[in-house]
C-alpha cells in the first residue's frame, strides 16, 4: 500500500490529482495545488480515468505528504542557480515557492533561503493559436520578487520572453523556454 498511487478528483475545482496512497490518508486535509482550496480526503471523488498516454506526473510535498501534480507538455522551466537543479513549469498556474512543510506551492524550489517565501511568485502559462505565453506575478511573498535586477512591484505582471534571471528572496532562478 506505501507505493500505490490513486488518483483523486478536488471537489472544488475537477483538477485530478495522483496521492501516494498511506496509512491515514482518510484523516487528511489536502489543498488542492491548483485552486489552493484545502479539503478533507473524504470530500475528493475517487478518479479512475487512466493517465493519457504522453503525460507524466509531477511529486510536490504538501505539508509532508507527498502529491502528483499531473503534467502535460513541459512548457519551460525554472533553473536554480545556486544547485542547477531544474523546476519545469506547465500550462496553467505554477505557484512558486520555497519548499517547507507548510508550503502548497506547485513548484517547491529546494534553498535554505528564509527570505524566499513558500508561495512567492506565480508564473501563468496560457496557450494562444501561435505560443505560450508567460506571466509572472507577485504572490503571497513578504519580500522582493526581482526580475533582472528590477523590482516586481505588487499589481505587475510581466510577460517572460526566456532567458530572464528571477530573484525571490535571496534565491536566483533562470527562466528558460524549451
Amino acid at each position: 500500500m506505501e507505493s500505490e498511487i490513486i488518483r483523486i478528483k478536488c471537489p472544488n475545482c475537477g483538477a485530478v490529482l495522483s496521492v501516494k496512497n498511506m496509512v491515514g490518508l482518510e484523516t487528511k486535509t489536502i489543498p488542492c495545488p491548483i485552486c489552493k482550496k484545502p479539503s478533507h480526503f473524504g470530500a475528493y471523488k475517487k478518479a479512475d480515468a487512466p493517465m493519457p498516454v504522453g503525460v507524466g506526473e509531477d511529486c510536490t510535498d504538501l505539508g509532508g505528504e507527498t502529491l502528483f501534480r499531473e503534467k502535460g507538455l513541459v512548457v519551460g522551466k525554472l533553473v536554480a542557480m545556486h544547485n542547477k537543479q531544474h523546476y519545469p513549469l506547465c500550462e496553467g498556474v505554477n505557484v512558486i515557492g520555497r519548499k517547507a512543510n507548510t508550503s502548497v506551492a506547485t513548484i517547491q524550489i529546494v534553498t535554505d533561503d528564509k527570505k524566499m517565501s513558500r508561495q512567492h511568485a506565480v508564473i501563468e502559462v496560457k496557450k494562444t493559436p501561435k505560443a505560450y505565453i508567460h506571466r509572472l506575478k507577485n504572490h503571497q511573498n513578504k519580500n522582493a520578487t526581482y526580475i533582472n535586477l528590477q523590482l516586481l512591484e505588487d499589481g505587475d505582471v510581466v510577460v517572460l520572453s526566456g532567458g530572464e534571471h528571477l530573484k525571490m528572496g535571496e534565491t536566483v532562478l533562470l527562466f528558460v523556454l524549451e
